[in-house]
């Protein structure tokens, strides 16, 4: 699927597209995540219907961070406005996306056993992927 060139005006005054937040359970870590997600403008609710597909993008924030951290410091609602994908923002607290000790735990797990099976197959707020 080709995409359009990226321009620096359309990049700069691209409408962005608005950042949607969802929840799923983690088993790993025993409580309702958070995570964002972008959807193309055209987007009919449906990862794998029978007229269009969208890939999807994970996008993982950085330490002392969460899901927002990408849209809110960025211009990526802006950027992806020209893309036909979905972009998912996952929240992976305070820490590297890994399994460790204590509060923050099995962020790996929540990650891999959490997070992306939940994108499959899974409804939130009328969002079917």
């Amino acid at each position: 699927m080709p995409y359009p060139p990226l321009t620096r005006e359309a990049f700069q005054h691209g409408t962005p597209l608005p950042l949607q937040t969802a929840y799923y359970f983690s088993n790993s870590l025993q409580r309702q995540q958070p995570f964002g997600y972008l959807t193309p403008p055209e987007w009919e609710g449906n990862l794998h219907s029978e007229t269009l597909r969208y890939p999807v993008l994970i996008l993982l924030h950085g330490v002392n961070s969460n899901y927002r951290e990408w849209y809110e410091k960025t211009r990526v609602g802006a950027y992806l406005n020209s893309y036909k994908m979905v972009v998912v923002f996952a929240d992976g607290g305070n820490g590297w996306y890994t399994n460790g000790v204590g509060e923050e735990g099995k962020r790996e797990d929540d990650l891999i056993c959490d997070l992306l099976p939940s994108l499959v197959g899974c409804r939130w707020e009328g969002m079917v992927l």
